[in-house]
């Protein structure tokens, strides 16, 4: 992902990648499209249509399915690291995608995430200056801890209770998982830990 310019921090092994892809087909009527992108034990399949036509932005409609016993291996990929997430992510994910006019929606997500149950939609807009991102997800179960690193980056409740007068975290926030995007998502828990005698 370097040799593409991609900025990928030096974390773990993720062990050897793979990409393929075929399309059968006329590209302005619709190409029937597979695309199987393998990273160690990471698997992901889009499988579904794509029309490239000349004078109009490329459109497509695909089925995603994802299965990693850390998902954290893909995320990192944009750059950003966000430890929580890193080695304990395992996720089992389909949904469906649809792309066109400089967007991406998400929808009919299910699966699970580090085993928990999760439905929701998501779309996403290009076209602004600060990409857009809408939508919402439910989750049978979640915490604090996760949730404020998600938002506000690493180790965002990690208090310095011991010989500190100020009890919320003197260094700068980290990037964040959603960094760089102007995001507005409902968020639904079941059950939401609160950690660390935050009560």
């Amino acid at each position: 992902m370097r040799q593409l310019g991609l900025e990928v921090p030096d974390v773990g092994q993720s062990g050897a990648g793979s990409l393929t892809l075929s399309a059968m087909g006329k590209s302005k009527d619709g190409l029937a499209v597979v695309l199987r992108g393998a990273m160690g034990p990471t698997e992901v399949t889009l499988n579904g249509s794509a029309t490239l036509k000349r004078g109009a932005a490329p459109s497509a409609e695909l089925d995603l399915d994802l299965k990693s016993p850390d998902v954290g291996s893909l995320l990192v990929l944009s750059g950003n690291v966000v430890h929580g997430v890193m080695g304990s992510t395992p996720a089992d994910v389909a949904a469906h995608l649809s792309i066109g006019n400089r967007k991406v929606r998400v929808n009919r997500i299910e699966g699970k995430l580090a085993e928990v149950p999760t439905v929701g939609d998501i779309d996403i807009d290009f076209a602004p200056a600060v990409p857009k991102v809408t939508g919402n997800l439910s989750f049978d179960e979640g915490s604090l801890a996760g949730l404020g690193e998600a938002i506000l980056g690493p180790a965002a409740f990690d208090f310095p209770i011991v010989q500190s007068r100020n009890p919320w975290p003197e260094a700068p926030f980290g990037a964040a998982l959603i960094d760089g995007f102007d995001t507005d998502l409902a968020l639904k828990f079941g059950r939401l830990d609160i950690e660390g005698g935050l009560a």
